[in-house]
């Protein structure tokens, strides 16, 4: 079976030995191809089917290495470099299939029955469609999405505990990933010693992008407060914090067209002692940061609020980076900042609901 990639290449996927599938792409329309062997799509030597659906790939077979049964839609959303768990369509018998996109955008799945007497035919609600794989959520930003400081951050960063959070109200359904670069920035030309501040040149930035996030929330600014008073004194651009913060969310933007972005409006609070404590730049910085959420079509998330009641505790081991229950009240803001707003795509018909 073929289907044409986002990037105009064709990938035929096609039944093989070994309980798995064949991949053949080519770029230049059929002269040449590249073949590759994918074991992750389980197979047992038979007919399936692959197509395209929006921006992404659904595949129908039998999820299994040796039996002709477990007929499973799954979804890819990379062009099939990786596939979703799936659904299961049919877990008994089952051999060839087909699919197709029905007008009202679910998807129809037809299939030879177990013995090879019936013919079956049923419906994959669109939302379902789409869920066959878990919301992909990205937390972008410095050292307070890193987790720096923290005993055990893949425990105790608010990404981790967002993660967890997710896990115990949408089992399954929800993937959260760290992509926190510690003492990083929005200016393109800012410089930490020798080497480049900002978060676009980083291979965090590099790394969230190719993951096709389905959601987007970013934490930056606080790293840009000794450069973004210049604005004001006539060192830098009026403007360009804005300018690069929009650039910035421009490349999600570009990747996942419906990825629903968030970001942090009102950065987290600098505790007494801190250098910028008092400072007129983080307040300065809202105004800039609202109009890049409204221009961006983002959502904005208040961290100070939620962080002042127990700011003394929170960031007393060195005024700026929060404890592990900060990390959890961070968690739980964004988590309920991106609930209330849907999550994209139809992925989570339950929470859009």
């Amino acid at each position: 079976k073929v289907v044409e990639l986002r990037d105009g290449s064709w990938m035929i996927n096609s039944r093989w030995r070994g309980g798995g599938r064949q991949i053949h792409v080519s770029k230049d329309r059929g002269e040449t191809w590249a073949s590759r062997y994918d074991t992750a799509l389980e197979d047992p030597q038979c007919n399936a089917q692959i197509m395209r659906y929006g921006d992404k790939l659904l595949f129908t077979n039998c999820k299994s290495p040796t039996r002709r049964a477990l007929l499973h839609l799954r979804v890819s959303a990379d062009d099939g470099a990786t596939w979703s768990d799936g659904l299961c369509v049919e877990p008994q018998g089952a051999a060839y299939s087909d699919m197709t996109i029905l007008p009202n955008g679910d998807v129809g799945v037809i299939y030879e029955g177990a013995g090879y007497n019936t013919i079956v035919f049923t419906t994959v609600p669109a939302p379902r469609a789409a869920a066959a794989r878990k919301v992909r959520i990205a937390c972008i930003g410095d050292s307070i999405t890193y987790g720096l400081g923290l005993a055990d951050r893949e425990k105790e960063s608010y990404p981790a505990q967002l993660q967890k959070a997710f896990d115990e109200r949408f089992p399954g359904k929800c993937e959260v990933r760290n992509f926190g670069n510690s003492g990083r920035g929005i200016y393109l030309d800012s410089m930490r010693g020798r080497e480049r501040r900002g978060f676009r040149w980083m291979p965090e930035h590099k790394a969230a992008l190719a993951w096709k996030p389905d959601v987007v929330v970013c934490n930056l600014g606080i790293n840009d407060c000794g450069e973004y008073i210049k604005e004001y004194t006539g060192g830098r651009r009026r403007g360009q914090f804005r300018d690069d913060y929009l650039a910035l969310l421009g490349d999600y933007r570009k990747a996942v067209p419906r990825a629903k972005l968030f970001i942090w409006t009102k950065l987290s609070p600098l505790a007494e002692g801190q250098r910028f404590h008092r400072s007129p730049e983080p307040f300065l910085m809202q105004r800039d940061l609202e109009e890049v959420a409204k221009r961006a079509g983002a959502v904005g998330i208040d961290m100070q609020e939620p962080l002042r009641e127990e700011m003394d505790e929170i960031f007393a081991r060195d005024k700026i980076h929060p404890s592990a229950e900060g990390a959890r009240i961070i968690a739980a803001r964004t988590s309920a900042a991106i609930v209330p707003a849907g999550i994209p795509c139809g992925l989570m018909p339950d929470v859009d609901s």
